[in-house]
C-alpha cells in the first residue's frame, strides 16, 4: 500500500472558550503529567482538502524518556470549505 499526503492541519486550542485556558484539560490518576486529556480548538486545512477546521480531541499521554509528552489522539474534525 502507497500512503500519499491528502492534507495539511495546522491547528491551535481555543482558550477559555468551552475548556479553561490553555484549551485543553488534563485528567490523571496520580499527580503527573501522564493521563488523558480533553480539548478543543481552530485551525485550518491546506493542500488535497482545504477549509477551516474546528476540532475536539482526547488525547491519551505519556512523559517520555527524555521528559516531553507523547500522545495518541483520538477526534473530530468538522471541516468547513
Amino acid at each position: 500500500m502507497r500512503l500519499e499526503k491528502l492534507c495539511t492541519f495546522e491547528w491551535s486550542y481555543d482558550a477559555d472558550v468551552r475548556v479553561k485556558a490553555p484549551g485543553y484539560e488534563l485528567v490523571s490518576a496520580y499527580d503527573s503529567d501522564e493521563g488523558i486529556a480533553y480539548g478543543e480548538g481552530r485551525g485550518r486545512a491546506s493542500g488535497g482538502i482545504e477549509g477551516s477546521v474546528v476540532f475536539s480531541c482526547i488525547a491519551e499521554g505519556l512523559i517520555g524518556d527524555d521528559g516531553m509528552r507523547i500522545d495518541v489522539y483520538h477526534g473530530v474534525n468538522d471541516l468547513a470549505g
